[in-house]
């Protein structure tokens, strides 16, 4: 019987800042259970695994593993070094393939390949991450091609989905939407939400994510200065927007308030939201919003921006409203939420538990994962 072998084409981005990490080794201990899998990343990372792929090849054939992590430079030369990379697995390792594409820029240059006649009879799928109306020029352009030499396109949201322009709709691919979500079975190990509010601590409020334009840090650093009540406000991952946060923050003289955590393993990340009192996101825009449904999951009352993103995964009630973008509208919204917490803060977490773990987890969607890569591996599936 021939081995399924999936070939995974992604970014190995921050642990803090981006679940897409969560997502793919997952994958991998989801996949690996019964097909193998390759991944090539595109970024250079002290933690990947530089390999020799000739070897690599060699212990699949001697059934030795069943998983390969690649790291690939991201230079001029990744064209070629990708190529020598494939034909070294396509000419010693004899399987049923499937190539999945999670980087548009690694998209745009598999692209060739597969015209070249490389995989050409593979299934192909190209997932896109965020919301295609927010990319760059040379974002856009490099999700066109990596588009066009898909079989399937496939988005984590619904906002994602509707995001796609016509030139991508009138390409005649599958379209699909399989979203993202938290990690609930390694979030369930971590202790449970303490809601209590103690006198003598500060409420702490808590984002975690990227420090970059789009993500409006600035506004809530602002709305920090018109708080009523002691707060404390923990901000955990990095970005290019830091020395201007932390220099707003200063001139504002909330700096004290406010603890930059930087990068932080995942597991961290989720205890810091098991120890904070409010999760708050002031995104303009965003593909799936993770964080905020592991902050949901965990127990948290969220604060978050009123986006289509977050209004598809935020189940509203009538007790804390979504806010418009600004300072003066996040401070209201926060004053609000401290003066009732006590009265409503336990039950909105619970609420919260609720919603993720029947609509939002990541076990759910990996099973959807897996039942479409069966399909295709299996050929039950017509690719249009």
């Amino acid at each position: 019987m021939r081995d399924s072998i999936v070939l995974r084409f992604t970014s190995d981005a921050p642990v803090t800042s981006s679940p897409l990490n969560q997502f793919t080794l997952y994958r991998a201990d989801v996949l690996t259970e019964k097909n193998i899998l390759i991944s090539f990343c595109d970024r250079s990372d002290d933690k990947i695994e530089y390999i020799d792929m000739n070897n690599a090849i060699q212990s699949l054939v001697r059934g030795e593993k069943k998983y390969i992590h690649w790291g690939c430079e991201n230079s001029i030369i990744k064209f070629i070094k990708l190529i020598t990379a494939l034909n070294i697995i396509l000419k010693k390792y004899d399987g049923d393939y499937l190539v999945h594409v999670h980087q548009p820029t690694i998209g745009a240059i598999l692209a060739p390949i597969r015209y070249m006649g490389i995989l050409s009879n593979s299934p192909w799928i190209y997932t896109i991450h965020s919301n295609f109306n927010f990319y760059s020029f040379k974002h856009k352009l490099l999700t066109l091609f990596a588009s066009q030499s898909s079989d399937i396109i496939t988005c984590i949201s619904e906002t994602s989905l509707q995001s796609l322009p016509r030139v991508i709709l009138n390409m005649n691919k599958q379209l699909l939407m399989i979203p993202n979500g938290a990690n609930t079975e390694v979030i369930d190990k971590v202790d449970s939400y303490q809601t209590s509010l103690p006198q003598e601590r500060k409420f702490k409020l808590l984002y975690v994510g990227r420090l970059a334009q789009g993500k409006n840090i600035d506004m809530i650093i602002e709305a920090c200065k018109n708080l009523k009540n002691p707060y404390k406000f923990i901000i955990c991952g990095d970005g290019p927007e830091r020395q201007y946060l932390e220099t707003l923050a200063k001139q504002l003289s909330v700096y004290d308030n406010i603890d930059f955590r930087g990068m932080i393993k995942r597991v961290d990340v989720y205890h810091e939201m098991r120890n904070a009192d409010l999760y708050i996101s002031a995104s303009s825009f965003e593909g799936m919003p993770v964080t905020a449904l592991e902050a949901m999951y965990i127990g948290m009352p969220v604060l978050l921006s009123k986006i289509p993103a977050h209004e598809e995964v935020y189940k509203q009630n009538e007790i804390y409203n979504m806010f418009d973008i600004s300072a003066s509208n996040i401070s209201h919204e926060i004053n609000t939420i401290m003066s009732t917490y006590e009265k409503h803060g336990k039950y909105l977490g619970e609420l919260n538990i609720e919603h993720v773990r029947s609509n939002y987890s990541l076990k759910s969607s990996q099973d959807r994962w897996t039942l479409l890569y069966d399909r295709l591996l299996n050929k039950k599936i017509k690719l249009q």
